[in-house]
C-alpha cells in the first residue's frame, strides 16, 4: 500500500454587526499514512566478562536481545544463534520485559517468565557441537519497547 496524503480544511464564515457582507475563514492541515512497517532490532553480545579472554573450561554467557521498534507486529519470529563448534551448550534463560505504561495498546499480561508469552525452544534437531539452537516468538508487538532476552551458556 502506497503513502497516501490526507487534507483537511475547516471553514468559518461570518460577518460584522452592521455588515451584510459574508467573509470566510480557512486553515488547512496535511499528513502523510503510511503503512506499517515492521522493524527488528538484533544484538547479540558476551556478557560478565569486559576482558574478552577466556581459557578452556570457562563458561560463556552470549545475550540475544530482540526488540521491535517498527509500527506493525512480527509474527512467528525464529532466532537462530550459530556458534563454534569448539563451545559445549550448556543451557538457556529467557525473559521479556517492557515498560508496560508507554504504550496502551501493549499486552500487560506478558511479564518475565518465557512461559507466559509462548517462546518455544526447538533443539529437537540440536547438534551436540551447539552450533545450531533455534527459538520461536509467535508475536513481538509494534511500538511496545519491550524486549526479549535471551542468555545461552556455553563451556569453551
Amino acid at each position: 500500500m502506497p503513502s497516501t496524503t490526507i487534507t483537511n480544511t475547516a471553514n468559518a464564515s461570518f460577518n460584522f454587526a452592521n455588515n451584510t457582507t459574508l467573509l470566510t475563514k480557512n486553515a488547512t492541515e496535511s499528513f502523510i499514512v503510511s503503512e506499517p512497517k515492521v522493524k527488528i532490532f538484533v544484538q547479540k553480545s558476551i556478557c560478565g566478562n569486559s576482558n574478552q579472554f577466556f581459557s578452556p573450561g570457562d563458561i560463556i554467557r552470549y545475550r540475544l536481545r530482540i526488540l521491535s521498534t517498527g509500527s506493525d507486529d512480527l509474527n512467528n519470529v525464529v532466532i537462530s544463534d550459530l556458534l563454534d563448534s569448539n563451545f559445549t551448550y550448556l543451557g538457556s534463560e529467557s525473559s521479556y520485559s517492557s515498560p508496560l505504561g508507554q504504550n496502551p495498546g501493549c499486552n500487560p499480561t506478558i511479564s518475565g517468565n518465557v512461559n507466559n508469552f509462548n517462546v518455544t525452544s526447538n533443539h529437537s534437531n540440536y547438534d551436540p557441537s551447539g552450533t545450531d539452537l533455534k527459538w520461536t516468538i509467535p508475536n513481538i508487538g509494534h511500538n511496545c519497547g519491550g524486549e526479549y532476552r535471551i542468555d545461552n551458556f556455553y563451556r569453551v
